[in-house]
């Protein structure tokens, strides 16, 4: 086609629409320097008003002189200001905050007032900040955290607010539809914060828009797209990352399209998964790869895991571990450190048990018996396998172990909780026969039935006298169950719909462990309501107020009351109104509005801390210090570059509980390949701490690989856990308090295992190095 040929208007419209992105371009440079002066010009808050601000976040209170900060000169003051507004998350500052977002001269202060609109989740503030993305328009930052913003409140956004979150979904494509087809350099950061709102917000035709990005320059770019894709199960771009799975060398990037491939159970992707599985040299690629082939289900993946299973346990089995009786002995120190290849291990276990279920597979059932004589019956997966792999015959083992060695098990209580949750597997299980079926089942509701009712004594209770040999190892009959087994327990028992469940569950209202307790109300929450349910939850109430270790036991009587849906129940639950513990108050109130038994939000009120100001004053002097961690394991040691800036009261925290030596000899009780290493449980079991909780401190910091956060069970439930992660995580930003990052040592990181220990954390403080030019 020749230029004569073409009408005056189309060649007008065409350049200045080259024109005007230019001229774009041109300007969100300029403005990307102007932040950039502003941010190394702008004075820092106060020491006075900066410890005003960090009072009221962690006291969650709104008040007039909060408000009135965000309308100081001082624009870093603003800043703090309006972050501050958003941890706290009262609606009622939403209307400043939007001020703020839309008439503040700096672009900086703008975007941390669409970070705390998101925060808040507040309904209201979607069509404000729909309002104000708009295309191109710099800064970036300030498109990239709206998009961030609305993607966390369509994600809290309730049913009837569905146009709205239509709306702000259909906005969010559209900004990274224009990223992608209008600009040469898409901007980092408006493309890696608008996949993240999308994987939260879910709006349709999302996986269209997101497949786009697969084919970005930046592996970071391709990596959340495809995490993206992963999490809603979205086929839009399987065929080009069934490419990206054998030839992208970025490790995450091959990691999540195996994840994608698996999600979507892409049944074509099979040989690759399984070339990844078993040869690529990333042990993320490996376990991704391996998870996603246990969701395939294809029979062909079982003896190719088995010889790899194989290949993991040769040395353990030939160099560790004498065999005794052709079987091995089981690791009985809880010192020796485990081989990393431990979590590979698991995960095969885990995919053979979904691969082969209800196959009998001689060849599965056995190396999975084989790693549980090597690494110890304490590893839940392996006993999920079994009871997979084959019901009958495990079903006949449990009966068998039941009786736990005790001379040999030195950690008994998990030994116990992951013959529960192998257990609770028989509840759904469906051979060819139904009659086997329901043998399998009575069986297994037999054996929880009787541990369930044995005498929790110190010692074990033996058996009848009988003639042994005399280097036996006399079994029990019974063996108690510690309180830290029995919620395992009490769930596989309550997974075979028992008539008389709801007698048994009742009865451990009154156990005197918190997690015991906390357990029974949940799973009486889950039953049809009933009045002596709701009798049995109302008496166990006040003694779940006065708690002081946890309040994990009151909220979830909170939770079944509310399920009981009664007057009498309603009433229960206004007795938490006067509790001394806000997250209770709170609770009680959300649950009496939802019933429709009234609005009670003035019995809230101003939320009690354990902090004082000399407590304030010490978190705060750590800003602009080099603050690190050394973390020393069974595994060698990592640092961790500490930070107050983004989170002083969680960094104080967590000093405070190192230098009391908190940390020395407690286990990491979860650790996730590919995703995360949890620590700082002082019970093991996942719900332990060190009875008080602190307040939740969302900041700007992303969870990149190596970043440490603070586990929660909920808004400002933090204490003592804590958790670092082995890749980009950004699902969690804005969820959960980045307080760290780990700075050397990720290879050790890498190599931690289940329960293998911290043997001490030690702080430093001093100044920061500066760096000469």
């Amino acid at each position: 086609m020749t230029l004569a040929l073409v009408p005056f208007r189309r060649v007008f419209c065409a350049a200045l629409f080259v024109f005007a992105i230019l001229f774009i371009t041109a300007g969100e440079v300029h403005a990307q320097r102007r932040a950039a002066a502003l941010r190394s010009s702008t004075p820092s808050v106060p020491q006075n008003i900066l410890l005003q601000i960090v009072r009221a976040e962690d006291e969650r209170r709104w008040d007039a002189d909060l408000s009135g900060l965000l309308s100081e000169k001082n624009a870093a003051v603003r800043a703090r200001a309006a972050l501050a507004a958003g941890r706290i998350g009262d609606e009622r500052a939403v209307p400043s905050l939007v001020a703020l977002l839309q008439q503040d001269k700096e672009n900086a202060v703008r975007a941390m007032a669409a970070f705390a609109l998101g925060e808040t989740e507040a309904a209201s503030a979607v069509e404000a900040l729909i309002t104000e993305l708009i295309p191109a328009r710099p800064p970036a930052e300030l498109n990239a955290r709206i998009m961030e913003a609305l993607g966390k409140i369509i994600a809290a956004l309730p049913k009837v607010e569905g146009e709205k979150a239509r709306s702000a979904g259909e906005a969010i494509l559209g900004m990274l539809n224009f990223e992608h087809k209008y600009k040469v350099n898409p901007d980092r950061q408006i493309v890696l914060l608008g996949l993240t709102a999308v994987l939260r917000a879910r709006p349709e035709g999302a996986g269209k828009v997101l497949a786009q990005f697969l084919a970005s320059s930046d592996p970071r770019v391709r990596a959340d797209a495809a995490n993206a894709l992963a999490r809603l199960r979205a086929k839009d771009g399987n065929e080009q990352l069934r490419k990206l799975l054998t030839t992208d060398p970025d490790p995450i990037v091959r990691a999540n399209a195996a994840r994608v491939l698996g999600a979507t159970e892409e049944k074509a992707a099979f040989d690759s998964l399984l070339e990844r599985a078993l040869s690529d040299e990333d042990s993320r690629v490996r376990v991704s790869a391996v998870r996603s082939l246990g969701a395939l289900k294809d029979a062909r993946a079982i003896e190719a895991f088995v010889t790899r299973a194989k290949q993991i346990l040769a040395p353990t089995v030939s160099n560790e571990l004498p065999v005794r009786k052709g079987r091995q002995r089981l690791r009985s120190s809880p010192g020796l450190a485990r081989p990393a290849e431990t979590n590979e291990l698991l995960e095969i276990a885990a995919a053979l048990g979904r691969i082969a279920e209800n196959t009998r597979s001689r060849s599965a059932y056995e190396l999975v018996d084989m790693a549980r004589a090597a690494e110890g019956q304490d590893a839940p997966e392996l006993e999920i396998a079994k009871a997979r792999i084959a019901p009958q015959l495990y079903s006949i083992d449990l009966q068998r172990t039941r009786s736990v060695n005790v001379k040999a098990s030195t950690d008994k209580w998990r030994v116990l909780s992951a013959m529960a949750q192998g257990a609770a597997v028989l509840a759904s299980v469906k051979t060819d026969s139904p009659l086997l079926d329901s043998s399998i089942k009575n069986e297994a509701i037999r054996n929880l039935s009787q541990m369930i009712s044995c005498p929790r004594n110190p010692e074990p209770i033996e058996a009848a006298p009988v003639r042994v040999r005399a280097d036996a190892v006399l079994t029990v009959r019974c063996t108690p169950i510690s309180v830290l087994a029995l919620p395992d327990w009490l769930r596989a028992y309550a997974a075979f719909k028992q008539s008389g469940t709801d007698e048994i569950m009742r009865k451990h209202l009154t156990e005197r462990d918190v997690v015991v307790r906390a357990t029974a109300a949940e799973l009486l929450g889950e039953l049809p309501p009933d009045e002596r349910n709701t009798r049995a939850l109302a008496d166990a109430l006040p003694a779940a107020l006065r708690d002081k270790v946890s309040n994990d036991a009151a909220l979830a009587i909170l939770e079944a009351l509310d399920k009981q849906k009664s007057t009498a129940a309603n009433d229960a639950i206004k007795l938490a109104l006067e509790s001394q513990d806000d997250l209770i108050r709170r609770r009680a109130v959300e649950l009496l509005k939802a019933s429709g038994a009234g609005d009670f939000a003035s019995r809230i009120g101003t939320l009690q801390t354990r902090n004082t100001v000399v407590d304030y004053k010490r978190a705060m002097s750590r800003i602009g210090l080099n603050v690190q961690a050394i973390v020393s394991t069974n595994k060698g040691s990592f640092t961790i570059e500490l930070l107050p800036e983004e989170a002083p009261l969680n960094v104080d925290n967590f000093v405070q509980l190192a230098r009391r030596r908190y940390f020395n000899g407690i286990s990491f009780h979860r650790v996730v390949p590919n995703f995360v290493i949890q620590g700082g449980d002082p019970r093991g079991d996942g719900n332990g701490g060190p009875g008080y909780q602190i307040r939740c401190e969302i900041n700007l910091a992303p969870f990149e690989r190596g970043a440490v956060g603070m586990a929660l069970s909920g808004k400002d439930t933090g204490g003592s856990q804590w958790f670092v992660t082995h890749s980009p995580q950004p699902h969690l930003d804005g969820g959960y308090t980045v307080f760290g990052r780990v700075v050397t040592g990720m290879d050790v990181v890498d190599r931690i295992t289940r329960w293998d220990v911290i043997r001490s954390v030690v702080i430093t403080e001093g100044p920061r190095s500066v760096s000469k030019p």
